[in-house]
């Protein structure tokens, strides 16, 4: 195949095994296609295969406020072309990008996620055609990330404040922190979904060879087929989980310190975790005075995180049971769940009990037999599901709507030892003055801060969260913007009044350590 740059009477043009790339005129024909472009404020403009850069400057010149051209090339004979041949100086016009969805997607975060709602694409050239669907794919995996994104910041905006305050509440709950040791076991990660009671029989069938994590959802519908799990994860906010733990009190607990504190004295052996939900430097000084705790990224989906804290804690395949993230109509989970109880309560032979989930708009779950449907939310959290395996053989699904794979192999055994976790300690005596100390060091950082001297405000940057409002002056990596807050008196108000609310949380946490170390 060869590849030749000609100039002709009406400019460069681009030959491909003789064949034109560009329509005639080049240029003209560029900027025509060009001209034609929808453009608003906040939008990413994919420019597919730029080739010889034809309507750089008219493209530049068109762009409303908050918009970069994000030029990118599948083809590695045309992107070598178009590399050698970028010599823009447009600052919204950013550097040619290899056509893979994840070096777009990194190349557009670094430009910063708050600034842009859409992406339209534009190619100017017919060098783009053979690679259509791979560019369609790339589009719609920006469109998808930036819907992540903006619905990540309204999650943040309406639940930051009360993730903060049970942050803040389970500090001093890490005086009583566990830590677990790797087993080698295989371990079988149980959600709440329909397919875990098809899935019950065959876990209990195994269940001395496995070490069982489950959601705190799937909690009591195993209990009721004489499974009592090794470890249950919990990372709700909101006390409105509290009903899954209706009962003796689970083996082990793993919980966020964004959980709710409630859920925390559910188990006497806790293993905490701290997911990143704001790029923050509070979580730096945090992860710095505890080193043992176990840091997660923030996967909005307890399923989710269950997995990932069983691939860390085992290097053993990975079983999953009931991770549906769809439902039946009628059945949205498993049988004996809380949510499935109170929703059959409610029922009457005349009138049936209507979960709120089936109200939201659905969509039927492609490559899956009888009637799945899924929603939006859910069919992000699989997205993240997948993501999370991978390509990792070690995982395998049992029984799912997702995927065609139903069977098993046998899980890996233990030399006759029995499965589970081993739960370590950490050692309290070191674990009080640590948490004595992290806590003072907050409150001496919020004690001396002030909106108007302060020159970095890096330190106080957890603070937005307790005010929501505040989260549009901040930039992406959360820290106040000075100058913008030093001119609205309002927010400066809203700051000034949300490090009040923190410093007496952080003291009313300083004082539960100290009444813990004497009467201890």
């Amino acid at each position: 195949m060869s590849l030749e740059v000609v100039e002709t009477p009406e400019g460069r043009q681009v030959l491909r095994d003789g064949r034109k790339l560009y329509s005639s005129p080049p240029v003209e024909s560029a900027v025509r296609r060009i001209k034609t472009l929808s453009l608003l404020e906040g939008t990413i403009v994919l420019w597919e295969s730029p080739l010889l850069w034809h309507g750089t400057d008219a493209l530049a010149s068109r762009l409303p406020p908050n918009c970069i051209v994000l030029p990118i090339e599948v083809d590695q004979e045309l992107f070598s072309l178009s590399a050698r041949l970028e010599h823009h100086k447009h600052e919204a016009v950013r550097p040619l990008t290899p056509g893979t969805i994840t070096s777009v997607l990194d190349a557009y975060r670094a430009c910063g996620q708050s600034r842009f709602r859409r992406v339209v694409e534009i190619t100017t050239s017919g060098a783009a055609r053979g690679n259509r669907d791979h560019y369609s794919r790339i589009a719609a995996a920006i469109a998808a990330d930036l819907e992540r994104f903006w619905r990540n910041r309204m999650t943040l905006a309406r639940l930051g404040g009360l993730w903060l305050r049970n942050m803040i509440a389970n500090v001093p709950s890490l005086m009583r922190a566990s830590k677990a040791e790797s087993v080698h076991t295989s371990a079988i990660v149980c959600g709440a979904g329909p397919t875990l009671d098809s899935s019950i029989d065959w876990i209990r069938a195994h269940r001395s060879n496995l070490a069982t994590v489950a959601v705190d959802t799937a909690l009591m519908p195993l209990r009721e087929h004489g499974i009592d799990p090794d470890l249950v994860v919990s990372l709700d906010a909101q006390v409105a989980n509290a009903l899954d733990f209706v009962g003796p009190k689970p083996r082990a607990l793993a919980a966020d310190l964004t959980t709710s504190p409630s859920i925390l004295t559910r188990a006497s052996t806790v293993l905490l975790t701290l997911s990143r939900f704001v790029p923050a430097t509070l979580m730096d000084r945090m992860h710095s005075a505890f080193l043992w705790l176990m840091p997660i990224p923030a996967l909005g989906s307890v399923g989710v995180s269950a997995v990932h804290l069983a691939r860390h804690l085992t290097k053993q395949p990975v079983i999953l049971a009931g991770l549906d993230f769809a439902f039946l109509p009628g059945r949205t989970h498993a049988k004996g769940s809380p949510h499935s109880r109170i929703s059959l309560s409610k029922s009457t032979r005349v009138s049936p009990s209507v979960d709120p989930a089936l109200g939201r708009p659905q969509a039927r779950l492609k490559n899956a037999s009888a009637e799945w449907r899924t929603t939006a939310v859910l069919r992000e959290y699989a997205g993240l599901l997948m993501e999370e395996v991978g390509a990792d053989s070690a995982t395998v699904v049992a029984a799912s709507p997702l995927t065609d794979s139903f069977s098993v192999a046998n899980p890996t055994e233990r030399g006759g030892q029995s499965a589970g976790f081993v739960w370590e300690r950490v050692d309290r005596s070191v674990t009080v003055r640590e948490v004595a100390a992290f806590i003072e060091g907050e409150i001496d950082v919020l004690s001396n801060f002030n909106v108007d001297e302060d020159d970095s405000l890096s330190r106080a940057d957890y603070l937005a969260a307790l005010v929501p409002d505040a989260i549009q002056t901040m930039t992406d990596e959360l820290i106040l913007d000075k100058e913008l807050i030093r001119s609205n008196l309002l927010v400066r108000r809203r700051l000034q009044a949300a490090a009040g609310r923190a410093l007496t949380l952080w003291k009313s946490a300083l004082v539960t350590v100290r009444s813990t170390t004497r009467h201890s």
